[in-house]
């Protein structure tokens, strides 16, 4: 189950996102915002595991928005305009909805973040207690010793796992 919360200016947008989450088992809506500065006051007291944001709104937009968080969620953006895609993805969106939204689309979405959460849980497990890490990287899983871990990387979309003798390339945010 992952918490989210939905922010948009349009009360209409509001309640289709709010009916498409009642129709996901995995999915709890803790909240929905008409005013940005609200779910940022709520982001301070509440953990969301996922944000739906609108980017077009008064006052502070989702790409202003997502830019202020501190313990930064998944973000799946909801907005009528296509120019502002290439941008999400700079703030490493899961997902990019344009409206109006079908809940096909919107299912692919939660199921992108699904994913992600459950790779990140996954990646919390790795740690044994013989000191031992496993990164899957394209097909291959990778056992490593810790102490043979020299740096980690940022390459891009990937982390590059500098070794004594090799790099594994893992395709993971550094967070």
């Amino acid at each position: 189950m992952i918490n989210c919360i939905a922010v948009d200016d349009e009360p209409r947008a509001l309640e289709i996102i709010e009916r498409y989450c009642n129709r996901h088992e995995e999915i709890r809506l803790l909240s929905i915002f008409r005013e940005p500065v609200k779910a940022l006051e709520f982001l301070k007291q509440e953990k969301a595991d996922l944000v739906f944001l609108d980017i077009n709104m008064p006052g502070k937009s989702g790409i202003q928005f997502v830019s202020t968080l501190q313990d930064k969620p998944l973000i799946i953006f909801t907005t009528a305009y296509h120019e502002y895609a290439v941008e999400s993805y700079n703030l490493d969106a899961v997902d990019y909805l344009v409206k109006p939204i079908t809940f096909e689309r919107f299912s692919a979405a939660v199921n992108k973040a699904l994913n992600l959460i459950f790779l990140k849980n996954k990646a919390r497990e790795r740690v044994t207690l013989a000191g031992v890490v496993f990164f899957k990287s394209g097909a291959q899983t990778h056992q490593v010793k810790i102490g043979d871990i020299q740096y980690l990387e940022k390459e891009g979309n990937y982390i590059a796992i500098h070794l004594k003798d090799r790099k594994i390339l893992v395709r993971e945010n550094m967070s």
